[in-house]
Formats: structure tokens, sequence, C-alpha cells
């Protein structure tokens, strides 16, 4: 029997009535001692032989000590109280060894529950740059809404009242603050408002940092902090009342705590009894490392599990001896770096905005949990949005959006466009359907650009053979005849009325003997025309005349036997004598493109290879969630964008529902969606808790291990998660979909 069910069943056999209760105390040897006043001791033999069978059933490492049995009668007679284990509570790196070196585990120790989140920043060696980074840490939070205290734990070697001397109104600090309770008769003369003080940085900030200093170093400082103890301070709450106080006060969102470094009393009080979670910094050599991993064993042994390990101060060219040495203390996380920027160490002045992108991480991660909060509140109050949303998202049949790498596809230099043979018909064939108005000519599915009504007669077999029988020389002449022959298929154009309706091989004869210069100034006068072809769909570009002839599967022509260097000759011909009415567009599949590698090096200032980074996907998935999200979450969207933490979003939330209600010409403004779009459909991290790999990341990863990076593939993707999800009995409690579905749609469409 475990020792927690040892002590329950005592419970509930002996404390029936009020007024009895049972102590439970065990040594660090493991001996239990209980103590126990109960009205059932009025029939002693029977208790005693409860007692005796719950310790025949108890774990055998533990053994029975000295036991104490009262009625409630004789209990008052002898004044005897429950202990205030509160007050026998001890905190140290001691007795956590102890428990190590016995395996006997540490119950976690109970802490009293603030509103807010407190974060201990903890080094085992100094000079680490752990105070650097917990006021750029702190500066960030406040910029994005967030009202922070920093408090200065590192009470025999504090920082903070130098750093913001000039900002600091108060003369108190912490230490002086804990004397007075501690030698105080309970009526304290140091006053909560007389020790904190509010920090102007700058006016950029939506929320607050306020200080809490150790204290004005000097004699007195020194001899007040040698009369207090840690355990004192925890036995009494004094700092936790200290906290609750000044959450009210404040209205605080996070408090960080710049703790004691090494293995001393004052730092285990903070990592141990007052910290929700740890943030550990260390420079990169064994030194740290091996007490590191001894201080993090010891935590676990308390039951305090909630770390995250940070390397500082790193010089660029050791990043990769940085990460060894974090792989050793197999952390189930992912690496954080913090560069070493020597003005940090000599610029006075904080926050230094010339590093400040150093400690983002630190700050996006520390505020994910309240987000994650948010989105799970939002979920559980309105279920029913959660089905409607992911059959928004599978109704899609395509992403509109174009990317940065399918913009660059108008440019004029651009001529040859090599990427999936799915990207090119699905998207880009698709996007001059976009923004062209009336034509160009699209070809589907056949070498020229032939209409579909013609393919029967003039099959790309056909053609294939054609070239093949008659020996072309000049295939740049070649590619001119069918410029021509598709251009004259277009009744709005000009075109060369002597070859209507004339077969390819027509084409081809005609302009056999002609001269290149020839063939321009026909091609020019066979594209005239009073009718306006295309048009730029943007309204501040001027419209203008175009034809753009786009053509797909040239792969029919294999390894280049001239085919490859005549057409890009004929578009070189096209473009330097000056038709700006025309332009030529060549799909190139992965396969051709690799099959004449060589040939397509000789003109890659004019080849665009589609490939998309992170970035782009990115911005696709959002795009596509945003269509989806419309009309739907704007409620959502609304509260988010205005909520600094979850009591800011579900009033936010109310509100909105309330102008629904109250004004019928109620207009929808301008959403800015962000990162909460993401961390709604698909949450934050791969591990829910831990640094671990950001979801935009890990979806990346997966794509790049398919070898198949594209828009087209990330919709296939997408779509299927979704419908996983919905065929889900069980929904995911703080994201639309979970990481399961995900790796279950990246399984089938492999």
């Amino acid at each position: 029997m475990e020792l927690k069910e040892f002590i329950k069943i005592l419970k509930s056999y002996f404390e029936k009535a009020d007024g009895e209760w049972v102590d439970v105390y065990v040594t660090p040897s493991k001996r239990v001692d209980i103590t126990i006043v109960s009205d059932k001791f009025i029939n002693r033999t029977e208790s005693q032989k409860f007692i005796s069978d719950a310790f025949e059933k108890l774990d055998k490492k533990y053994s029975e000590g000295f036991s104490t049995y009262d009625t409630l009668e004789d209990a008052d007679l002898l004044a005897i109280e429950k202990p205030n284990r509160n007050m026998e509570k001890e905190v140290s790196w001691e007795k956590a060894a102890l428990n190590y070196l016995n395996d006997s585990g540490q119950e976690k120790c109970e802490k009293t529950q603030h509103s807010s989140k407190i974060i201990s920043f903890y080094s085992y060696k100094g000079g680490v740059g752990r105070t650097v980074a917990i006021i750029h840490t702190a500066y960030l939070l406040a910029k994005k809404g967030r009202n922070v205290l920093l408090i200065d734990l590192d009470l025999e070697a504090p920082s903070l009242y130098d750093i913001f001397e000039d900002k600091l109104d108060i003369e108190n600090g912490l230490v002086d603050y804990l004397y007075d309770c501690v030698m105080g008769d309970g009526n304290n003369r140091i006053q909560v408002s007389q020790i904190y003080s509010r920090i102007t940085f700058d006016e950029t900030l939506k929320g607050n940092v306020y200080v809490i200093p150790a204290g004005i170093l000097s004699p007195e400082y020194l001899f007040r902090l040698k009369q207090l103890h840690p355990n004192l301070i925890s036995q009494h709450e004094y700092l936790d009342r200290l906290i609750s106080e000044l959450e009210d006060i404040l209205n605080l969102d996070t408090i960080l705590i710049d703790s004691r470094t090494g293995l001393n009393e004052w730092g285990a009080f903070s990592l141990l009894d007052i910290a929700d979670e740890v943030m550990f910094f260390s420079y990169p050599n064994q030194e740290n490392i091996r007490g590191l991993r001894m201080i993090i064993d010891l935590m676990k042994t308390a039951g305090c599990k909630n770390l995250t390990m940070i390397f500082s101060r790193i010089d660029p060219n050791g990043m990769e001896h940085a990460k060894e040495l974090f792989n050793q203390l197999d952390l189930k996380q992912k690496f954080i770096d913090i560069i070493y920027k020597e003005r940090l160490a000599i610029d006075p002045k904080y926050p230094c905005l010339d590093a400040i992108t150093e400690f983002k991480p630190l700050a996006d991660y520390i505020i994910e949990d309240e987000y994650e909060v948010i989105n799970s509140y939002y979920l559980d109050t309105y279920p029913e949005k959660r089905q409607l949303v992911l059959k928004s998202l599978l109704d899609y049949e395509t992403i509109y959006l174009r990317t940065e790498p399918e913009a660059k596809i108008r440019e004029t230099n651009v001529w040859f466009i090599e990427g999936d043979k799915r990207v090119l018909t699905d998207r880009i064939l698709e996007y001059y359907n976009d923004i062209v108005s009336a034509y160009p000519i699209i070809i589907n599915n056949n070498i020229l650009g032939l209409n579909e009504e013609l393919i029967i007669e003039y099959s790309i077999e056909k053609l294939k053979v054609f070239a093949k029988e008659n020996s072309i020389n000049d295939w740049s002449k070649f590619w001119f005849a069918c410029y021509m022959y598709l251009i004259n298929e277009e009744n709005d154009l000009q075109g060369i009325k002597a070859l209507r309706g004339k077969d390819i091989t027509d084409y081809i004869n005609f302009i056999e003997p002609l001269e290149k210069e020839e063939i321009t100034r026909l091609l020019q006068k066979a594209t005239l025309t009073d009718k306006i072809i295309s048009k730029r769909v943007d309204s501040d570009v001027e419209h203008f005349q175009k034809i753009t002839i786009v053509l797909a599967d040239v792969e029919i022509f294999g390894k280049d036997s001239g085919w490859l260097k005549g057409l890009y000759n004929s578009i070189s011909i096209i473009k330097k004598s000056g038709i700006s009415n025309v332009d030529i567009k060549v799909m190139v599949s992965k396969d051709l493109y690799q099959l004449n590698r060589e040939e397509f090096n000789s003109f890659k200032g004019n080849v665009l290879n589609l490939e998309w980074k992170q970035k782009d996907i990115i911005n696709v998935i959002a795009y596509y969630l945003q269509e989806g999200f419309e009309d739907i979450l704007d409620d959502y969207i609304y509260a988010i964008n205005r909520a600094n933490n979850f009591k800011d979003f579900a009033k936010h939330l109310e509100m909105y529902q309330a102008r629904l209600l109250e004004e019928d010409d109620f207009e929808e403004e301008a959403m800015e969606y962000g990162d909460n779009l993401f961390s709604l459909f698909w949450g934050f991290r791969v591990v829910r808790g831990k640094y671990s790999q950001l979801m935009k990341d890990w979806f990346f990863e997966q794509l790049q291990k398919s070898g198949d990076i594209n828009p087209v593939r990330v919709f296939e993707i997408i779509k299927k998660a979704v419908e996983i999800e919905l065929l889900s009995s069980k929904s995911n409690q703080f994201s639309l979909i979970s990481i399961e579905s995900l790796k279950k749609a990246f399984e089938e469409n492999e």
C-alpha cells in the first residue's frame, strides 16, 4: 500500500465526527509517526487492531514509529491540538538531496495558489546573463500588454536597485519588508506601497513593469538580511501574502523572480516554494552542466518538473558545442540560445533594443499558456463553433492566395517556370485565369496550345513525328510558326488572314524562308487588335494590350535535340525586337528540368524555379484559415485582439455579444488575425507545457521530409486533417485540430 492510501484509510475510519483528526508525520528515515484524536478509541482494542492491520499493508520501505491515540474528551483535557505542518515545512536543498539519496521522492510542497504566473530565473553560476534576461523579458511581456512584477530575491548579491536607481521612488526593499514582518508585532511599519515602484521604459508599452528591489546595500541591510531565514519566511507565508496583496493592487499577470545562484537556501526557497515555473540559465561549459544536472534532479525529486533550460552568452562560433552539452541534459525540450552581445555587458541602459530580439522567444513562450486557457474557454463555451469552422474549411476547393514565388511569374524576364506538374496544372494555369480578363491562350494537356477541339487532328505524338520527319534545322522558326498558328486561332487578333484555316505545316513552310526581322514584324502586325486582350487586376496599374502564350507539357520532346534552345532563342528574339504585347511562358515539369538541367542552367536568368519557403507555406495556410474562420469566429477575433489576459478576453467577448444585440447597424471592423489564428487552429507546440518544437516548424519539417513542398500539397494535408478531426470522437481541448490528426493526415497522403 502506498503512503497516500495509508493516510486516506486512516482518515476515513477515524475522522467521523467534528473535532476528530489524524496526523501522519514521516521522518527522513521513513519512520511513520501518527497522532489520532477520535472517539473510536472508546473501543481501544478494535481501533489499535485497525491501525496494526493498516501498517501490515503499508509499503515495507516505511517502518512503524511512535503513535499517540486519544478520545476527544482526553484531548481536550490534555490540550492536544493538531500540528500545523506548514510551520514544520522545510524547503531546502538538503532535504531534497536526502529524499533523492533515499529514493523516497517528496510530495510537492503545497504552494499558495496565485492569480498570476510566478517564474524564477535561476542559474547555478553567476555571470551568465540571468538578470539581463529577466529585465528584457519583462519589457517584452509589458509590450504585449502584461502587468509584470520583478522581485529581486538574489538577496546576497542584489542588482535591481542599482540598475533602476534613477527610476525608483522608494527607499525600502524586500529585505526591509520581510525583516519588519519577522521582527514586528503584526503591525507592519513598512507598507507594501513603500517597497515597489513602476518602471517607465518608453511609450510603446501596453502594460506595466513594477520592481521590488532587495534594498539599498548598507551595513543595516546586511544586518537585517542575516536575521531572515527562508524556512521561517516560507512557514509564515510572508512572501505569499505580499504577492497576493500586490496582485490585487497592480492587477498582475506575471511575476519574475531574480533568484540567488548556487546551492543556498534562498535559491531553494525561490525554486521549490514560490515559483510555478523555473527558467534555468547556463553558460555552455561542463562546470555549469554538472551543477545544473544535480539541481534538476533535486527539483524533480521535490516534485518541481516545470522547468526550461536556456543557454546564454553563447559565442556564435561555439553553437555546436553548446548544443552537444544541452543534449547531455536530456530535457525533452527544444534548444534555446541567447547570443552574447558585448553591448549587453557594457550598456547601463535597459532595455538594449539592439539585442531585444534575443529574448523574444522566451517572452512568447511565457504567455502561450494564457492563450491556451483562452482557447480552451472559448471552445468549451461555444462547442458548436468547432464543427462549423471545420466544415467551413472542408468546403473550400482550393487556396487562392498567390505566394511570393508565384507572383514572380509575371516578371518579364521569367520565360520558363519549373515546378511540380500538379502545381503547374492546378495553380499556375489557374493563376493566369485569375489575372487575365479575356485571354491568354492557355494550353492544357497538349504541347502547342492547340484548342481542345483541335487535339484530335494535331495530337502531341503527331507533332513530335512531324518534327522528326522534317528534320527541323531551325527550331526557333518552328516555334514562331506555332505562335503564329495560335495567334491566328484568336478572332480578336488581326492575325495572318492568308493562313487562317491552314494546317500547321503551312505555317512552318510559310515561316521557313523568312528572316528573323521579317518574322518579328509579321508577329507584331498579327497581334494588333482594337480589343483589350488582357489587363491587370490592380486598379492602380494602367490597362494595356497583351497576349500571353502559355506552353504546357513540352516534356513530350524529352532530351534537348535543339528544340529547347530554339524555344529559348525564339522568345529572346521577341523580347529584343521590342514586341511588348506578346509574352511567352513555358511550363516545365521537374522531370523535364532534370533531364535538361545543363541547358536550363545556360539561361537560368530566365528560369523561375518554384520553391516555397516556410513563410510562403504559412501565408497560404493563414489565408485558408482566415477564409474558413470568416463570419464564424468574428467574436473570438474581436476579443483576442483586445485582450491582454484571460479576464480581458472574457470581458471583450461579452462586450461583442452585447453590441450585436444592441446595435442593428453594427459593422464588423477589420480583424487582425496573426498568430492567434494558428494557436486556435492547431495550438502552439508539439508538446504542450514544454519548450518543444513550434507547430509551424513541425508542419514545414514534415513537408520537407516528404520532399513535396508546395501549396497543393499543403491544402491536401490540411483538408485531410480536418476530415479526420470531424470523424474523431474526442475533441482537442485547446485547439480545433490535434497534432494526432495532422500526423495521420501526413501518413495517409504519403
